[in-house]
């Protein structure tokens, strides 16, 4: 019987095995030898696909990105409504299940915390990926909400900017808390859904 699965190509096969070295050794303690002979493989097969270890590294975040803005609803095709806290709780509580269990995602943020300072590159990329597209994101739809009446009055459209902050930021180090320390991932999740229900306490109707 055939498989379902969609097969592998070898360039494919060298960025998750690049990526699976990145996130647990870092960048520069790789070589391009260990990681095409963890698929069987000989070092210069990656010059086929790539110039250098450099450009292996920049290709990794075409594996999931578009995936990743899709299901995170960041990408520019995503229509995202949300309507009241109760909506605002069950999406972010469905993000947080897919960034928190997508073993792609999570190898992509542990690569981040060890290689964020190492180039324009990376440090750009963990800004946008950790900051610039949630921010811009759940800013957009505290707008909407404001817009619809399900905030309260005392939130101004200057305030937006900052409650998007204010939301996502605890969001953000309980997952990085969570990587580093993954049997605290039960723990992890209550405490965002508690800052979930707090901060819709304060700010929703």
């Amino acid at each position: 019987m055939e498989s379902l699965m969609p097969e592998v190509s070898t360039k494919e096969k060298l960025q998750l095995a690049a990526l699976d070295f990145f996130s647990t050794k870092g960048y520069d303690a790789t070589t391009v030898d260990e990681i095409a002979e963890s698929i069987g493989m000989k070092g210069p097969i990656i010059y086929k696909y790539f110039a250098n270890k450099e450009k292996l590294l920049y290709s990794l975040h075409s594996l999931s990105a578009g995936r990743y803005e899709k299901r995170m609803g960041i990408d520019e095709d995503s229509l995202v409504w949300i309507h009241n806290g109760t909506e605002l709780k069950q999406f972010t509580l469905s993000q947080l299940q897919y960034t928190l269990n997508d073993e792609v995602v999570v190898k992509f943020r542990r690569m981040y915390a060890i290689n964020q300072f190492r180039d324009d590159f990376q440090i750009k990329n963990i800004t946008k990926h950790q900051f610039g597209d949630i921010n811009q994101l759940f800013e957009k739809i505290f707008s909407d909400m404001k817009k619809n009446g399900a905030l309260v009055d005392s939130v101004s459209d200057v305030d937006l900017k900052l409650l998007a902050i204010e939301y996502t930021s605890t969001i953000t180090v309980l997952i990085q808390l969570c990587d580093r320390e993954p049997d605290k991932k039960e723990e992890t999740e209550k405490l965002i859904e508690r800052h979930i229900d707090f901060f819709i306490g304060r700010y929703c109707k």
